[in-house]
């Protein structure tokens, strides 16, 4: 285990580590599981075969420093958990997820967080639950029957068919390898799914006043995107943001949304089809 040597017989004695030691430390040769090996100083005593024989008093084990990365990690993190106050591992994986995050999602995350903490239940009571009550039932005693009537409204030909094919292309578009569909602006997954399994989005006209109808021409969002879309898009010269973003290698469109700025997620083939209605 030890290399002895001296310049001379007036020079002291060294003592180092022998090259089968180095040889050893420096290798992966530990069996780790099934069908891994490590170097030993980030091998695990738990990490080993079943019934393998292990001493940590042994002095080659020790020389060959067995689980000495190891060590160094559980004291690196047990002194991370005491300067931030944290309890255990998880609390400090749960910290470094959210230093992960770019410095947008981190404030999205935040505003989303403030805003839902910062919003009170209204908790409206009746004063006089016996005036409320007789009130309320000579309201309905009195209340109008339903009545309906029949009016005509102008629709676009071959609409169904035209939104059916969309919901398709869009599927096949924003649906990833796990089988999740994803809203094209806050880039998540659907938030539920309809009875027949399928997630429930809304196929909303990316790009309006079009002469012609383009099954390819509609965005997939999740109902609140869909709204703010539709009803807050501040987006000016729309039209001509998409000409300079067709020109572009990004995938991702900025707009402005309820006035806040927000990016739509285009995939290539998404983006290659709807350059075609603008040429």
């Amino acid at each position: 285990m030890e290399a002895k040597y001296r310049p001379n017989a007036h020079q002291s004695l060294n003592i180092e580590r022998s090259s089968l030691i180095l040889l050893l430390r420096d290798h992966p040769w530990i069996p780790q599981g099934n069908d891994s090996y490590s170097c030993p100083g980030e091998a695990s005593q738990d990490q080993l075969p079943e019934g393998f024989p292990f001493d940590p008093g042994e002095s080659w084990i020790k020389a060959i420093e067995f689980g000495k990365d190891i060590k160094k990690e559980v004291k690196k993190r047990r002194d991370k958990r005491e300067m931030l106050g944290l309890n255990n591992d998880e609390e400090l994986a749960r910290v470094e997820w959210f230093a992960g995050l770019t410095q947008d999602e981190q404030e999205q995350m935040q505003s989303k967080y403030s805003t839902r903490k910062s919003v009170r239940r209204p908790q409206n009571k009746p004063q006089n639950k016996e005036r409320r009550h007789a009130k309320i039932t000579e309201e309905i005693q009195q209340a109008p029957k339903r009545r309906t009537d029949k009016r005509s409204r102008s629709i676009r030909i071959y609409y169904p068919e035209l939104k059916k094919e969309a919901r398709e292309y869009l599927r096949d578009q924003y649906t990833n390898c796990d089988a999740e569909m994803f809203c094209q602006i806050c880039q998540e997954v659907l938030p539920f799914k309809l009875s027949n399994g399928k997630y429930y989005f809304e196929a909303v006209e990316c790009l309006e006043n079009q002469t012609k109808d383009f099954h390819w021409n509609y965005l997939a969002l999740c109902p609140n995107h869909a709204a703010m879309y539709q009803h807050v898009n501040c987006t000016e010269n729309r039209e001509e943001l998409f000409r300079k973003f067709f020109k572009s290698d990004e995938n991702v469109l900025n707009v402005e949304l309820a006035k806040k700025g927000k990016k739509i997620y285009f995939t290539d083939t998404h983006k290659f089809d709807l350059e075609r209605i603008i040429e």
